[in-house]
């Protein structure tokens, strides 16, 4: 009997989406952390927006480079 796993269950596409959401969970805390600091009643050190501004950029380009 032929049995067909499948695309979703073989082991490199299981990889794949892994580290898609993986990806997608970064930039997401990354935009959360920008944020909260923006919000920040207090001014927010430019150094630490540029830092957090800087990793949204490093994510993202990860991502982009995983869909290309």
């Amino acid at each position: 009997m032929h049995q067909d796993i499948g695309i979703t269950n073989h082991p490199e596409f299981v990889n794949l989406q892994r580290a898609h959401w993986a990806n997608i969970r970064a930039i997401l805390r990354t935009t959360d952390a920008l944020f909260a600091l923006l919000e920040n009643e207090n001014d927010p050190p430019k150094q630490e927006v540029l830092r957090v501004a800087q990793d949204l950029v490093r994510d993202m380009k990860i991502k982009w480079q995983d869909e290309a």
